[in-house]
């Protein structure tokens, strides 16, 4: 049996195989432990938004942006919407919620005094919690 020609100079084509493999098995480790992050921010939004409503009295939350989207990357933070919290607590329940997202940034906007489009937006493609 004659040996693999090489692909190039000093790869053969049974390495080159070793090469790909090894690079499928980092994509699929990435994407399972992107998976496993996005499931982690999708549970501590959940959790913020209780937390919005149950102790600030917000009347409504809505999940927006990347996590909602399905653009979830690494550096994907958590974006809520949230009607209803007198401004007065509203950077209260802000930190307080941002601990109910461990590892996550939390972005929480006031739809009272948020820009028309964002809201609009936020309705049409976010999630309620």
């Amino acid at each position: 049996m004659a040996a693999p020609e090489p692909v190039s100079p000093g790869l053969s084509q049974e390495r080159l195989e070793e090469f790909r493999a090894g690079w499928r098995d980092r994509r699929e480790q990435r994407e399972r432990e992107l998976s496993g992050r996005r499931e982690q921010a999708l549970a501590g939004a959940h959790r913020a938004a209780a937390l919005l409503r149950e102790e600030y009295g917000a009347t409504r939350v809505l999940l927006y942006g990347s996590l909602a989207h399905g653009h979830f990357h690494e550096r994907s933070d958590v974006d809520l919407l949230v009607w209803g919290i007198p401004h007065a607590t509203f950077f209260h329940a802000w930190f307080e919620a941002e601990g109910a997202c461990p590892g996550f940034a939390l972005s929480l906007v006031q739809a009272e005094g948020a820009a028309e489009a964002l809201v609009t937006d936020a309705e049409r493609y976010g999630i309620p919690l």
